[in-house]
């Protein structure tokens, strides 16, 4: 069992579920799995949350899905994006605490059709970890081009933008027309 589900199952998730704390613990169980990214989708009774370790996405939790906006934000303020806006695509990057072994991670948080319970009004989130290993820190220092940088991170096992959403097209969670208007920009 990892730290998530021993938190929701504490007796403080019970007396009131903190975010942060739960967004931290999300977060340390995708590390300890070695995860190259974490994945918050919002289906039709649950947030689900995967972790893609080995290329597999795994199933770590399931939780209400009145949480995914505060969870969202919450990734949201870790990455400095705009925390209003819920209708584009945002990218940036964030520096764990102490707590998350000072790991830096990728967020991408884009809209797609689900999540209609949510601030989002219809709209998915999806949010991507990027654990920085000490060759791609290695890139990054020799100041590697962005595509250089790309390529580290997918042999690390990181799915971008476009495969995910795609992902999501073939099985039925949003449409492609969807995927390539919202990350049309992306394309070019």
């Amino acid at each position: 069992m990892g730290y998530t589900e021993q938190y929701l199952q504490s007796e403080m998730a019970a007396q009131g579920l903190e975010v942060i704390v739960l967004v931290n613990f999300l977060v340390q169980d995708a590390i300890r799995l070695g995860a190259s990214d974490l994945h918050i989708e919002p289906w039709e009774d649950a947030v689900v949350v995967r972790a893609r370790v080995n290329g597999v996405l795994t199933e770590l939790t399931r939780v209400p899905l009145d949480l995914l906006e505060k969870i969202s934000t919450r990734f949201k303020v870790m990455a400095n994006l705009v925390t209003y806006q819920a209708g584009a695509p945002q990218d940036g990057t964030a520096i764990g605490g102490a707590e998350l072994d000072n790991v830096q991670l990728r967020v991408s948080i884009f809209p797609t059709t689900r999540g209609e319970k949510t601030g989002y009004s219809g709209r998915m989130s999806v949010s991507e970890l990027l654990v920085v290993t000490e060759p791609f820190r290695e890139a990054i220092l020799r100041k590697m081009p962005t595509s250089a940088l790309e390529e580290i991170a997918i042999q690390q096992g990181l799915h971008t933008l476009w495969q995910n959403g795609l992902e999501r097209a073939i099985t039925g969670q949003t449409t492609l027309e969807e995927i390539i208007r919202v990350l049309a920009a992306d394309m070019f």
